[in-house]
């Protein structure tokens, strides 16, 4: 397996990386863990299939718990995401929203939008998983007609 590296003067950088969370080491633990991020992402992919859009390969990281972030995604075409320990203890249907959140980040290069239930720069208090799957699929919708 090789590393996509970028060379600096002073240190080599990992492509799986990200300066906002720190990923964990996996071990049983955290595989069960990624497990529970991969169903969303499966769902998501099920989602778009519905509509007859393809949904590429993401790279999903597992990171330690974090105060302020549930989520990381990095965009123009680098399809990863970093869910943390934080995302995954609030519960399934928060976690479902922080994938599906962080997917339309990566695949569709989406901004935050105050107010929407998905893009919301903050975890929307009033978002509910039914009206994250429909602006999901609406912006998948608008990204594969351009």
């Amino acid at each position: 397996m090789s590393i996509k590296t970028r060379r600096t003067r002073t240190r080599r950088t990992r492509n799986d990386q990200c300066s906002q969370l720190q990923n964990k080491r996996m071990n049983d633990a955290t595989y069960a863990e990624r497990r529970k991020v991969m169903a969303w992402v499966y769902h998501a992919r099920d989602l778009l299939r519905a509509e007859g859009i393809s949904m590429p390969r993401v790279q999903i990281r597992i990171c330690e718990e974090s105060n302020r972030t549930l989520g990381v995604a990095k965009i123009n075409g680098e399809l990863a995401i970093w869910i943390s320990q934080t995302a995954i203890d609030e519960g399934n249907v928060k976690l479902g929203e922080t994938v599906l959140h962080e997917l339309a980040h990566t695949l569709f290069n989406a901004p935050h939008v105050d107010g929407c239930p998905l893009m919301h720069p903050c975890s929307h208090p009033k978002a509910n998983l039914p009206a994250c799957e429909r602006v999901f699929v609406e912006l998948a919708r608008a990204h594969a007609h351009r």
